[in-house]
């Protein structure tokens, strides 16, 4: 099942609705940078589960109250839990770094768990596309239908199409399967398309 995208509201803010298959839940996201990490979970398998706007802290900061929610609550396989603030750089100053600093403290203090700061620089707007696309389209059905040692260490998304057509249904489905699951590389500078290059994971 795909991703499926309604606008929304949520604390008077235009919202994005994605589905997560790791979830099996729809989530709201608010930006685009949001959503694209979203889907790097939905591909990492370390990740169990996660959740967007799932906990508020509450803090005292220079003796105001002060209510903050995380972006993200992340539920990793091995029992270990994360907080991940979404912040684009160019909104990141002293005053936010402070600020951020000292939300990071309570967390580790109250919590117990760790909060990380994530950027649009490690994101760029051509993966976050990429990611929309494989995590919208990946198909295993089909993955036993295939011999992976026999595939070619390097080509394009449409001859590696064309050298899987004759052998099952759904060859785009499975190309996106076989990215997700790291068996091919690309360049994350670029947009997947038919002409994109990809390259046998260790190749």
């Amino acid at each position: 099942m795909g991703a499926k995208f309604i606008p929304g509201k949520r604390r008077k803010r235009d919202t994005i609705r994605m589905y997560s298959l790791k979830n099996r839940a729809s989530l709201f996201v608010d930006s685009f940078l949001e959503q694209t990490f979203a889907y790097t979970l939905e591909l990492d398998p370390a990740v169990k589960s996660y959740a967007t706007q799932s906990e508020t802290m509450n803090l005292v900061i220079d003796g105001v109250k002060v209510h903050y929610t995380p972006d993200l609550l992340i539920q990793y396989h091995d029992g270990t839990d994360a907080y991940v603030e979404i912040h684009h750089s160019t909104f990141t100053d002293d005053a936010y770094e402070e600020k951020f600093e000292r939300f990071q403290a309570y967390s580790a203090k109250v919590t117990s768990t760790p909060l990380h700061l994530v950027s649009e620089e490690n994101y760029p707007i051509t993966l976050g596309k990429s990611l929309m696309l494989i995590v919208s389209n990946r198909c295993d059905k089909q993955l036993d239908e295939i011999n992976i040692g026999l595939l070619p260490e390097e080509c394009s998304f449409i001859q590696l199409y064309q050298y899987l057509s004759d052998s099952v249904e759904n060859p785009a489905g499975l190309i996106y399967e076989l990215i997700a699951r790291k068996v091919y590389e690309y360049d994350p500078l670029v947009v997947l398309n038919p002409n994109a290059l990809l390259l046998k994971a260790g190749a």
